[in-house]
């Protein structure tokens, strides 16, 4: 497999609820096992995932912090803040 990479995050900043979608490449198709994303290192919940494209609703126990999307033990992201 190449290596994953997020192309962008949008929306950057939102409060708890807002739907979050990561755009990028090499994300594999299937989430779960060691393949996961946080926010401010907390799990969030996923609601899709692809191979280009993951979405998931931001925590009410976080609202900001690094957004990493691990696969395979490798973490891409960039960051995600309260408005």
């Amino acid at each position: 497999m190449a290596q994953a990479m997020v192309s962008s995050i949008n929306p950057t900043h939102g409060g708890a609820g807002t739907s979050v979608t990561i755009t990028g490449t090499e994300f594999g198709s299937v989430q779960g096992g060691n393949c996961n994303v946080t926010l401010g290192g907390i799990p969030v919940t996923i609601t899709s995932w692809s191979d280009t494209s993951i979405v998931f609703t931001v925590p009410s126990d976080s609202v900001m912090g690094d957004v990493l999307v691990n696969i395979a033990y490798q973490a891409y992201g960039g960051v995600f803040s309260n408005p």
